[in-house]
């Protein structure tokens, strides 16, 4: 009968790692020699080391029946790849919390929705992937400041989550909705990099306790605010009066992109909404485009307002909302009021409060509501009643005209026109003024497709 034998090991003699051991058994008859190596592949030259890999490669074949022998071998098979993992995850380099976002940024949904059995992730918007950005490095900055220590990703714990979320609230005095998003934002950065979340478990505020800080601004106020600027500044603020789009995508507006002067028909501002990519075109307000049509036509390339797009861009949003904020309270109007337990004063009057306007406007003049969420971009039409909430609305109506009767009696914005030295250029500009007030209205429509 064919033996089988539990082996023996011995030593041989190697010029470069020296004395190396080696395994002699036999399997039905049949003589093996095995060199025994480390799951990493070097050589074994410690006894002890020897002896634990010998058992391991011998004990599938001791077994006395078909059932123990495969079993002993798929405990050994397992054992060998937890070794290899251990043995991969030590050699591979430790990923510091400050490349994460470099290697694993959240630039994409982290779940798309199923289509044809398959995950699709939607890219995300310029404006949110840099709010990502700025959450994560929050995390960051806060894990530095209080570990004193360079950290790794894998690193990370459920108790720092804990200890994260409350510096959010009693530190920052941040919102519910704002601690929430934070907490989102890593979690998911966190996934990307090791495959799990340890801020999972970290408990999220009821957002619906919360109730919107902006108020809006009656036209008056918002008119007095556009006279009390020039330039850019005064530019921003009609966008955002008579569009009602956020500060970023005001900022970021381009002549290429976003707006158009169609031959025969109004011009109009088209956008692409961030959930479904397609193009929402409004037609652009009276006084809105007045302020564009005194930027030369060869002049309009790039952004609608180049320093404030540069400005927002690099980083310095809340440079740009300041500049609006100092508006208003240059004309008396309070920007900021106080919440209780101690948490940061909230902001009450700001650019974001002509979004406000403009959806109150709308419903004031029954402009429907599906309309208003698709122009705003809301997800849900709930949304656009929470910047609704100071009127009901009434049938009919549209948004343009809307925003034409909401206005109608208040005084034209004093536009700034471009420093004239030469008293032609200044008499010219004059008589333009008296064409415009005396011309067909075919004649003006004519002149303003031909720009």
């Amino acid at each position: 009968m064919a033996r089988t034998t539990k082996g023996r090991i011995y030593t041989r003699t190697s010029k470069k790692h020296g004395k190396v051991y080696w395994l002699d058994f036999t399997v039905k008859g049949k003589r093996f020699r095995h060199k025994l190596a480390h799951p990493n592949g070097d050589p074994i030259t410690r006894k002890k080391d020897a002896e634990v890999e010998a058992d391991r490669i011998i004990a599938p074949y001791l077994a006395k029946s078909e059932t123990e022998r495969r079993r002993r071998a798929a405990d050994a098979l397992r054992a060998a790849e937890e070794v290899a993992e251990a043995a991969e995850e030590a050699a591979r380099p430790k990923l510091l919390l400050s490349d994460t976002w470099g290697k694993y940024p959240y630039d994409h949904t982290s779940r798309g929705k199923l289509k044809n059995g398959s995950r699709k992730r939607r890219k995300l918007s310029k404006r949110t992937v840099t709010d990502n950005k700025s959450h994560w490095n929050k995390f960051v900055k806060w894990y530095a400041d209080t570990h004193k220590a360079p950290c790794c990703v894998d690193g990370v714990t459920a108790e720092d989550g804990e200890h994260f979320s409350a510096y959010l609230r009693q530190d920052l005095g941040l919102t519910n909705n704002r601690h929430n998003k934070i907490l989102l934002t890593v979690g998911v950065v966190l996934r990307q990099a090791t495959g799990e979340n340890p801020l999972a478990d970290v408990d999220l505020y009821d957002e619906q306790e919360q109730t919107v800080s902006h108020v809006d601004l009656e036209p008056a106020e918002v008119l007095k605010a556009i006279n009390a600027t020039d330039g850019e500044l005064r530019r921003l603020l009609l966008i955002g009066a008579f569009t009602g789009l956020r500060l970023g995508d005001a900022c970021q507006l381009t002549w290429e992109d976003n707006v158009r002067f169609p031959k025969g028909e109004p011009p109009e501002i088209a956008r692409r909404t961030s959930k479904s990519g397609a193009y929402v075109r409004f037609p652009v307000h009276e006084w809105l485009l007045q302020d564009l049509l005194m930027t030369p036509k060869a002049d309009r390339q790039g952004p609608l307002c180049p320093a404030y797009a540069s400005r927002y861009l690099n980083g310095n949003q809340s440079n740009v909302s300041a500049k609006v904020s100092k508006v208003l309270r240059g004309l008396d109007m309070t920007t900021r009021r106080d919440r209780e337990h101690g948490q940061r004063r909230a902001a009450l009057r700001s650019f974001h409060s002509l979004r406000h306007t403009f959806a109150t406007i709308c419903a004031d003049y029954g402009v429907p509501l599906e309309r208003v969420q698709e122009w705003l971009g809301h997800s849900t039409v709930q949304v656009t009643r929470i910047y609704q909430q100071r009127r009901k609305a009434r049938d009919g109506g549209k948004v343009l005209g809307a925003l034409t009767e909401a206005f109608a009696g208040e005084e034209l914005p004093a536009f700034v026109e471009p420093a004239a030295t030469d008293p032609a250029e200044r008499r010219d500009r004059d008589r333009f003024r008296v064409l415009a007030d005396t011309l067909p209205i075919e004649q003006i429509r004519a002149f303003l497709a031909d720009r």
